[in-house]
C-alpha cells in the first residue's frame, strides 16, 4: 500500500487477481495505436536524463507530433463522436 500512496503503482490487487489484472492492463495497451504508443515510449526514454525544462519543452513538441499522426486525429475524432477508434497503426501524418 505504501507504493500506491507514493504513486509508484496505480493499483494493488491480491495474488488471486494478479493474472486477470495483468491481462486487463495488457489488453488496454493493445487496444491503443501502436504508432502513438511508440512515440510516447520513445519520448519517455529520451527525457529521463533531461532537466525538467528541457523535458517539458520536448514533451510539448511530442504532443503536437502526436496530434499530427493519422491515429492521433482518429483518437480525437473517436472521442468526440463517442465511438471506438479505428487505428491504422501507421506513422502517417495529416497534411
Amino acid at each position: 500500500m505504501k507504493a500506491l500512496r507514493s504513486g509508484l503503482v496505480s493499483r494493488v490487487v491480491s495474488e488471486q487477481e494478479l493474472k486477470t489484472e495483468t491481462e486487463n492492463v495488457v489488453n488496454a495497451i493493445l487496444s491503443k495505436s501502436k504508432a502513438v504508443i511508440a512515440l510516447g515510449k520513445q519520448f519517455f526514454y529520451s527525457q529521463i536524463n533531461q532537466n525538467l525544462e528541457t523535458a517539458y519543452n520536448n514533451g510539448s513538441r511530442v504532443m503536437v507530433e502526436n496530434l499530427c499522426l493519422t491515429d492521433g486525429q482518429e483518437g480525437i475524432n473517436a472521442f468526440i463522436a463517442k465511438r471506438v477508434p479505428h487505428w491504422t497503426h501507421s506513422t502517417d501524418r495529416i497534411e
